[in-house]
């Protein structure tokens, strides 16, 4: 999904919720849901970027064997891991990585 198609969805309220909700299903897999009102109201990218990367910190400090499934789940591919590890931030990166592939998702399940 390229990066003007995702703009273009995720200007559309019930996309965002239906990605939030992606997100909150995958990260609970892992046994760490967001906040209860996370996935009833759509939200800023930017404030759905930031708390991946909270959640992503949270995940890291407690277990890197639940960090590394959790991106399994999401199907994070190996090599955006890796490029997302060099980058300055790479909390940030992955944040936008999985904001990313859980959008392509949802984008999926809505075309076919």
């Amino acid at each position: 999904m390229n990066s003007e198609l995702l703009e273009q969805q995720l200007k559309s309220a019930d996309f965002v919720l239906l990605t939030q909700r992606q997100l909150e299903k995958d990260f609970s897999a892992v046994g760490f849901p967001f906040d209860a009102p996370f996935e009833q109201e759509a939200h800023s990218t930017t404030f759905i970027l930031k708390e991946i990367q909270h959640q992503l910190q949270q995940i890291e400090k407690q277990s890197s064997s639940t960090f590394h499934q959790l991106l399994y789940q999401i199907d994070v591919p190996e090599n955006m891991y890796i490029e997302a590890l060099s980058s300055e931030d790479p909390m940030k990166q992955l944040a936008e990585i999985i904001l990313r592939r859980e959008a392509y998702k949802v984008y999926l399940r809505s075309r076919f």
